[in-house]
């Protein structure tokens, strides 16, 4: 076996005919590209919801380092799949096309259009032959088809980076260490993180400048390096592709032209905007002075505005803001707001007042365990509590039940242990209960302050009047998209028949230094019709 294997990586026959499958396998892997590149381009069109929602997520609060990272891989991965393969289809189709253009028409024949001898030798020299231009088509196609992937490692590379200089202090902060003011984190990581990364980064750019030196102390001293940031950066895993691609000056250029293009790609929503609307003013602006009626914010409009989609756009609009009223033409003794589930409030209920969640936030193995319920010092010290009591009859209810079985002969002593023991059996059943019924009553204490707390996170004024007094609030799940939160009653049955706009202080976040509550404001209009 050995033998063999060697065989095959020693130039033998075995080499030679996997050289010739390979340069076949070469001039047929257009097939092979059009039908990845359709699927491909067919799943990235239908994945553009996937982002929005990661997006969504992220921005009510779940983010997290690693989260932000997934979804800037995924938004700009997006970008370079969809343009490079779009452009690779057409291109490829072109191909095609002049392929079979060639199968009628053959060579391009100067001679037949008779033009002066002028424009003949100038097309002949800027034109060339048509078999030419079928070439480059294809080295086009193929190359284009691999610079994509090549593109996408790139990013994932830069990404990384990014993301493992932050990684120590990410682990500093979980262990309870005050890293805010970052000076010795700075200097003692970040700085020659950076340096070190810069100098890998110039020998990149520049096609192994540094490797290029024949000075062996450079080289022994700088492989460590080029070592640890080829493996933070993921860069060994594709290293093959990178050099194929950059040993001939054709692909070469290409190279170059990836760091621009991805900043580009990066950068696009930032760099080009198209305003369409410029005498109305900012969206946020509008909704915070009440100047606007978004159906958006509005359960009756915002179906008027579903229904008109098709199913495959409905599945796609299926989206809800922070909050949202349930009429914007009222005609009932209340009108409901409901409010999503906030994880920046997280912050509030347990950095302001200290209420421990019910449930371990995020994923968690529960198979061979309980439902993942958060660990509440109060809950289990109150736990705990009863359980010594109970543990101290269920050692003498042992004690006697033992004991009635060791004594044979005397019945009367026998029965006094066994009527001891029930008792204690008994009592111990009475612990149990009890325990179990202060629990559950600490339990329903504690539901019932988180939904008075999170009931706070909202404060609403109908015409400049408070109501957060007279709302009723209740844990809810949005009846068209079915996202968890809370929703409000208000009352407007002693309203006017006319407009009126509700206003609405959201809390979004709190910073604990500061103590300080981030808010967010909306002026919401509705029309009262009766």
């Amino acid at each position: 076996m050995t033998d063999n294997k060697d065989n095959r990586y020693s130039g033998g026959l075995d080499r030679a005919i996997f050289r010739e499958w390979l340069e076949k396998l070469q001039q047929e892997s257009w097939q092979l590209e059009l039908i990845i590149s359709g699927f491909v381009l067919y799943g990235i069109y239908n994945s553009k919801g996937i982002i929005t929602d990661l997006h969504n997520y992220n921005l009510e609060g779940a983010s997290n380092i690693f989260l932000s990272a997934l979804e800037t891989l995924v938004t700009i991965g997006w970008r370079i799949f969809f343009i490079n393969l779009l452009l690779h289809v057409i291109l490829r189709s072109l191909w095609i096309g002049a392929i079979g253009l060639r199968y009628v028409s053959g060579e391009i024949d100067y001679d037949e259009f008779n033009y002066s001898e002028y424009f003949t030798k100038y097309l002949r020299r800027r034109v060339g032959d048509y078999d030419d231009f079928i070439e480059k088509l294809e080295k086009i196609c193929s190359v284009l088809f691999s610079y994509t992937f090549l593109l996408f490692l790139f990013f994932v590379s830069a990404l990384a980076f990014g993301v493992f200089s932050l990684l120590p202090i990410i682990i500093l902060k979980s262990l309870g260490f005050d890293v805010e003011e970052g000076v010795i984190y700075f200097l003692i990581w970040f700085v020659p993180y950076v340096f070190g990364g810069a100098i890998v980064f110039i020998d990149f750019v520049t096609l192994g400048g540094i490797k290029r030196i024949k000075d062996r102390t450079v080289s022994k001293m700088y492989m460590p390096l080029y070592w640890f940031y080829s493996h933070i950066t993921l860069s060994f895993l594709y290293r093959p592709l990178i050099y194929n691609f950059i040993d001939d000056k054709y692909t070469r250029r290409l190279f170059f032209f990836s760091f621009p293009y991805i900043i580009v790609i990066a950068n696009f929503t930032k760099i080009y905007s198209n305003e369409k609307t410029p005498f109305i003013p900012d969206y946020s602006s509008l909704r915070e002075q009440g100047l606007i009626v978004n159906p958006y914010f509005y359960d009756d409009l915002y179906s008027i505005q579903l229904d008109a989609y098709e199913d495959d756009e409905r599945s796609d609009n299926k989206t809800l803001g922070h909050l949202r009223l349930s009429q914007y033409k009222v005609s009932e003794p209340y009108v409901q707001l409901f409010v999503k589930y906030n994880r920046r409030y997280e912050n509030v209920m347990e950095d302001r007042y200290g209420v421990m969640p019910i449930y371990k936030s995020g994923w968690k193995f529960t198979l061979f365990s309980d439902i993942g319920k958060e660990r509440d010092s109060i809950l289990f010290a109150l736990k705990d509590s009863f359980k010594i009591n109970e543990r101290i009859v269920y050692e003498e209810y042992k004690m006697f039940r033992d004991s009635a079985k060791t004594v044979k002969d005397d019945e009367i002593l026998k029965g006094e242990l066994e009527l001891k023991r029930d008792s204690l059996k008994g009592l111990r059943k009475k612990l149990t209960s009890k325990r179990k019924k202060a629990l559950s009553e600490y339990e329903l204490k504690k539901e019932k302050r988180i939904l008075d707390l999170m009931k706070e996170q909202v404060s609403i004024r109908v015409d400049n009047v408070n109501y957060d007094d007279s709302l009723t609030c209740y844990f809810s799940v949005h009846h068209l998209q079915g996202h968890e939160g809370l929703i409000y009653n208000i009352p407007v049955s002693n309203l006017a028949v006319g407009e009126h706009n509700i206003e609405i202080d959201l809390v979004r976040n709190y910073i604990k230094e500061k103590d300080s509550l981030v808010t967010s404001k909306y002026i919401l209009p509705i029309l009262k019709v009766n």
